[in-house]
């Protein structure tokens, strides 16, 4: 499954309601990407879109938050990447790399943390939802092209899309990316 990844929106919404602070936001940012990138290495994150990712996410974190006690404000403040701990398993990203439906990889992911034994399986699951939510999935729009049969091989190809004609017709379906 072709997809791209949005750690930061996917760790603003799982922490919105409980109105987290900049740490967990950072931590669980880290977190995703790191999974994602299939290590527990910060370090691997280097120059990615992911670690950039992160680093704007807390700084957005941070202008929400206003002024520190003692008058420092979110510009003076340096939160570094965390140490990212393994004892949860991120499942999703190895179970996207052979599926092609998010919503079936989720739900494998959960049986996977419920039935395999996970020691901390609601965090287990938990990151299966969190990690769901930073998938963003590619999809290719598929045009559909309408030929008169009596021209099939004279006329270049046109895309229509849901016109209606008198003249019988076929339908070819070919992918085109815009």
């Amino acid at each position: 499954m072709k997809y791209s990844l949005d750690p930061c929106t996917a760790c603003f919404n799982k922490f919105e309601k409980e109105g987290a602070n900049v740490n967990d936001i950072n931590n669980c940012c880290y977190e995703i990407a790191t999974a994602f990138k299939g290590t527990y290495s910060v370090n691997s994150l280097r120059g990615t879109d992911s670690m950039k990712s992160c680093i704007q996410c807390v700084g957005e974190k941070l202008k929400m938050m206003g002024p520190f006690p003692g008058g420092d404000t979110y510009c003076t403040k340096d939160i570094n990447p965390p140490p990212v701990f393994a004892q949860v398993p991120h499942y999703l990203p190895k179970i996207l790399e052979t599926s092609n439906n998010l919503e079936d990889a989720t739900n494998t992911c959960i049986s996977m943390c419920r039935n395999l034994g996970t020691p901390y399986p609601h965090s287990c699951i938990d990151n299966c939802i969190t990690d769901a939510a930073a998938v963003i999935p590619d999809y290719t729009p598929v045009i559909e092209e309408k030929i008169p049969i009596n021209a099939m091989n004279a006329v270049k190809f046109k895309i229509i899309v849901g016109a209606k004609f008198n003249k019988p017709e076929v339908l070819l379906l070919n992918k085109h990316s815009y």
